[in-house]
C-alpha cells in the first residue's frame, strides 16, 4: 500500500538580519521527524526591512541594507536545507511569495534605476530547489490551495478576522491555507457533494522578539507554529495538526 501524502506548512517566518535565525533549526527538525511529502511556505519568509515603507525615512530604518536582508533569508534557507538534504526522500518544496518579498518588486517599480540590481531570485529559493509561486497567486498542492493571503473582494484587500476561515470556505469552496495575519484560525465544512473541506489561517514563525513599530500593538495576538496535514488527497486530509513553537 502506498504511503499517504502529507504537507508541512511554514507560515510567515520573516527572516530578519536584526534577529537570529535559530527557530529555523526547530523547523528543520520538525521536517526531518515528520518526513512530509511537501513543505509549503506561505510567503514573508524574508522580512526585507530595508525596503519597509513604514520605516522609510525614519530613524528606525537607518543603516538597513538590502544585501543584509537577502543574506538573512539565504541563511535561513541553508539551515532548512541542511536538515532536509540527508533525508532518504526529501520533500518537494513550494513557496508562495508574500508582500514582504514583493517589496523588492515594488522598490524596483518605484525606482527604475534599481532594475537589474536585485530581484526576488536573489533570495535564493530556486537555488535551494523551491518551486516559486508569485505573490497573490495560488499554489495548488494535492488539491489544496495555498497563498500568502486570499482577497476579501474586488479591491484585493486580504481576508482577515476571526471569521475569515469560515468566510473563505463559502467564497472559494475548496480547502485553503493562508498566512499574512499571523493569527491561528480554522474552519471545516462539508459541501453539498459530501466532500469535507478546510480553511486554515496558519499563524507565523517570525522571531518571537520581533516587536517593532508596525506590530507593537498586535504581536501579542500572534500564534507561532507549523501546520501538518496528513493523508492529503484531492483537497481533503485525514488529520490537521497544529504544532506550536515554544518561544
Amino acid at each position: 500500500m502506498a504511503k499517504s501524502k502529507s504537507i508541512l506548512v511554514i507560515p510567515d517566518a520573516h527572516a530578519h538580519p536584526e534577529f537570529d535565525n535559530f527557530r529555523f533549526h526547530w523547523i528543520g527538525q520538525q521536517i526531518a521527524e515528520l518526513k512530509p511529502t511537501y513543505v509549503v511556505c506561505l510567503g514573508d519568509f524574508a522580512d526585507m526591512p530595508a525596503l519597509s515603507m513604514y520605516d522609510k525615512g525614519k530613524l528606525s530604518g537607518e543603516g538597513r541594507r538590502v544585501s543584509a536582508d537577502i543574506e538573512s533569508c539565504k541563511e535561513a534557507l541553508d539551515i532548512l536545507d541542511a536538515k532536509m538534504r540527508p533525508m532518504k526522500v526529501p520533500p518537494k518544496k513550494v513557496v508562495a511569495l508574500g508582500n514582504h518579498e514583493a517589496r523588492i518588486d515594488t522598490a524596483i517599480n518605484d525606482n527604475p534605476a534599481m532594475y537589474g540590481m536585485y530581484s526576488t531570485k536573489d533570495l535564493g529559493f530556486e537555488e535551494y530547489g523551491w518551486d516559486v509561486v508569485p505573490f497573490k497567486e495560488v499554489a495548488v498542492v494535492e488539491g489544496w490551495w495555498f497563498s500568502h493571503f486570499f482577497p476579501n473582494g474586488l479591491m484585493g484587500k486580504p481576508m482577515g478576522g476571526e471569521n475569515a476561515p469560515k468566510s473563505l470556505l463559502k467564497k472559494e469552496g475548496v480547502s485553503c491555507v493562508y498566512g499574512h495575519g499571523h493569527t491561528l484560525g480554522y474552519a471545516t465544512h462539508v459541501r453539498g457533494d459530501g466532500k469535507r473541506i478546510h480553511a486554515i489561517d496558519a499563524g507565523c514563525m517570525s522571531h518571537p522578539g520581533q516587536v517593532e513599530g508596525w506590530n507593537r500593538n498586535t504581536a501579542r495576538y500572534w500564534w507561532y507554529g507549523l501546520t501538518f496535514l496528513d493523508g492529503v488527497e484531492d483537497g481533503s486530509c485525514s488529520e490537521v495538526r497544529f504544532i506550536e513553537y515554544k518561544k
